[in-house]
């Protein structure tokens, strides 16, 4: 049985790298948004399953080929000792997602309904993820940039390669459960923003108050170099 851990934060494209990497299973559980627990994870390992998807609690996997466990807005460094366990029994990898800022930040400005808090909470916990994302030297981690992975089918197949998965007859079509784009305007849905002038919420004074962020600014220059293929 595959396992795969994936940390990532809310409107960064979760739900879309789980609708592509489940296609290579035929049978599979789906565990969203939950806190990571080894002891819950044995314990529900042997419990058949009875459902594909479980929102927030564990549900059985016992006999799947694969279980994708997926942290939203967790830390991933705050959950070490949980990995380490799973990694020494279990063919099991780890995912870190991140998008590029302002295509993120305006995601949660329009579907959070342009709440402050809220916008403020994914800036600061974008900068940690973006800090790991640059200094972490785990090759375990498999680290994935949403925005090419949406759009570059050169970068999915090196994705999957690196997670020991056979990439082939993807479709682009196939959803999962709130997978959707903040967006109605299809033009949109896997819109790049790469600069905050170019953004869709570029004249909104509110939003560029929180998102014209310098430390975000310059982690997003030295992402914006990062090379997969090296």
């Amino acid at each position: 049985m595959k396992t795969i851990l994936v940390y990532g934060l809310r409107r960064s494209g979760n739900h879309y790298i789980i609708s592509t990497l489940i296609q290579k299973f035929n049978n599979w559980v789906h565990i969203n948004d939950t806190k990571l627990c080894y002891d819950k994870y044995i314990e529900y390992k042997n419990i058949e399953k009875d459902k594909n998807r479980s929102d927030a609690k564990y549900t059985g996997f016992n006999g799947v080929d694969c279980v994708i466990i997926s942290m939203e807005n967790k830390i991933i460094e705050k959950d070490y000792n949980e990995i380490n366990k799973l990694r020494q029994t279990e063919d099991c990898s780890v995912i870190l997602l991140l998008r590029t800022p302002y295509s993120h930040f305006s995601s949660v400005w329009q579907l959070y309904k342009k709440e402050k808090k809220t916008l403020q909470t994914i800036i600061e916990l974008w900068k940690i993820y973006a800090n790991y994302f640059i200094n972490s030297s785990d090759d375990y981690i498999v680290k994935i940039l949403y925005d090419t992975f949406s759009t570059d089918n050169d970068y999915r197949h090196y994705i999957f390669n690196q997670l020991g998965i056979e990439y082939s007859n993807i479709n682009e079509k196939f959803k999962i459960r709130h997978q959707r784009s903040s967006f109605k305007d299809a033009n949109k849905t896997r819109q790049v923003y790469n600069t905050i002038d170019n953004c869709i919420f570029n004249e909104d004074e509110e939003f560029l108050k929180l998102a014209k962020d310098k430390e975000v600014e310059h982690l997003f220059k030295i992402i914006s170099n990062y090379k997969y293929n090296e």
